[in-house]
């Protein structure tokens, strides 16, 4: 599966704290590694 990320997306993220930053790459890599997983 290709995962690809919107520029906006990009953008979003740059306006996070840096802990909310860590979350929500964190959260996208779980997704790209199992977008099945039950805990998301």
């Amino acid at each position: 599966m290709d995962f690809r990320s919107a520029d906006t997306f990009t953008e979003s993220l740059a306006r996070l704290t840096g802990d909310e930053q860590e979350a929500v790459q964190t959260t996208a890599f779980d997704l790209q590694v199992d977008p099945k997983s039950p805990g998301l």
